[in-house]
């Protein structure tokens, strides 16, 4: 907390920083993740005090310009973005500028805002922008840089059967089986499910789907850990390489980016591959359904091997599963991809599947979406899709 005078620490009350020590405050901000870490500000042209950092819950503070970045600059707003790099940013009398842990305390012009006088900054989540408040300039916002959110880490083998929404990651540890029945859950735009190599997920009847409360916005999807050098053998009841994903029973995973991919991304950003942890992530689907994903499934390249090192099938398929575009109930300007791409892939089961755009007129005959794309891959048709 603060007023014009003091700041307040909830333990030492206003002996933390008192009005002898600093000038009149115009802002302050912690971190969403870590609430010990606040940033407060002040415009006055002290340039001893500009911006000031606790990582205790304000017991202690340090400098936070300490290479006078703002010697004569006053400083309006400052506001925290979640994620591990302690990245803020800070609306002055030149603009926006920001700074991360990995910055040294230099404080940098953000992007190609202009040198204008801000008086209030936000952080739309949902939409990954801040919002920019001016004076005599009106408003405008500029896009952050991904960030990957923190995870709730699934420790213990459990059944989830009510509803929940995260904003954050979810991930399901090795050894250990995350079921999900009978239930909704869902997700923020940058939140993905990740399953480890040697865990599995089991959706059975239920929905993953994107949240509310960030309605507009698609979610990152599913991401299965792989390991394209080793062999897809199961060992008990998981696959010890490969993180393993059962749909079944109208298990429907909608609104996302990438539904779900045999490969984990980068710190979660739902594209960039990270080439440690790709290929051979398991998928079998059974009535299950993909509704209003830009991407549905997404295969890169993995060649599973028996004992002899031969060449044998992939142990994903998808049967009797749908994977459906609808304009009715997809969010604003959702334009369908594919439904289901391999690369470099052998033996991925595909019967009695159905692929359909159902609102086709709502769509250029151009992006409608494709079926089954495949690059240099094989795979099984038992039947008529």
């Amino acid at each position: 907390m603060y007023d014009a005078a003091k700041v307040y620490d909830p333990v030492l009350g206003a002996s933390a920083i008192s009005a002898a020590d600093i000038p009149m405050l115009t802002g302050i901000t912690c971190n969403p993740s870590d609430g010990n870490k606040v940033w407060v500000c002040s415009a006055s042209l002290n340039a001893g005090f500009k911006i000031w950092k606790s990582t205790d819950g304000g017991i202690n503070w340090t400098n936070a310009d300490p290479q006078t970045r703002f010697g004569k600059i006053p400083v309006f707003d400052v506001v925290a973005l979640d994620g591990s790099l302690d990245m803020v940013f800070a609306g002055t009398l030149d603009g926006v500028y920001y700074t991360d842990n990995t910055m040294n305390g230099n404080w940098c012009k953000y992007g190609a805002s202009p040198s204008v006088h801000i008086i209030d900054l936000k952080i739309n989540y949902c939409k990954n922008k801040l919002i920019v408040t001016t004076y005599g300039r009106g408003a405008f916002e500029v896009d952050l840089p991904f960030q990957s959110v923190t995870s709730t880490d699934i420790t213990s083998t459990q059944t989830w059967s009510t509803p929940q929404t995260f904003l954050n990651s979810v991930t399901v540890k090795t050894g250990k089986t995350l079921t999900i029945q009978n239930t909704t859950i869902k997700f923020g735009p940058n939140s993905r499910l990740y399953v480890e190599a040697g865990a599995k997920l089991i959706i059975n009847n239920a929905s993953l789907t994107s949240a509310s409360e960030c309605n507009g916005y698609l979610w990152k999807g599913i991401e299965l850990q792989g390991n394209e050098a080793q062999k897809q053998v199961l060992s008990g009841s998981y696959y010890p390489n490969h993180g393993w994903c059962v749909i079944t029973n109208n298990a429907t995973i909608k609104n996302a980016e990438i539904g779900i991919k045999n490969y984990a991304t980068i710190n979660g950003d739902g594209w960039s591959i990270d080439w440690s942890k790709m290929g051979g992530g398991i998928i079998q689907s059974t009535n299950g359904k993909f509704l209003n994903c830009s991407e549905s499934a997404k295969f890169i390249s993995y060649t599973n091997k028996n004992a002899l090192n031969q060449p044998i099938n992939y142990k994903s398929f998808f049967t009797t599963t749908q994977f459906l575009t609808d304009a009715t109930t997809a969010i604003a300007n959702f334009v369908p991809r594919y439904h289901l791409t391999m690369w470099e892939t052998r033996g991925i089961g595909i019967t009695s599947n159905t692929f359909k755009n159902t609102t086709p007129s709502s769509y250029a005959t151009n992006v409608r979406g494709i079926g089954i794309v495949a690059w240099d891959a094989i795979f099984l048709t038992n039947t008529p899709c």
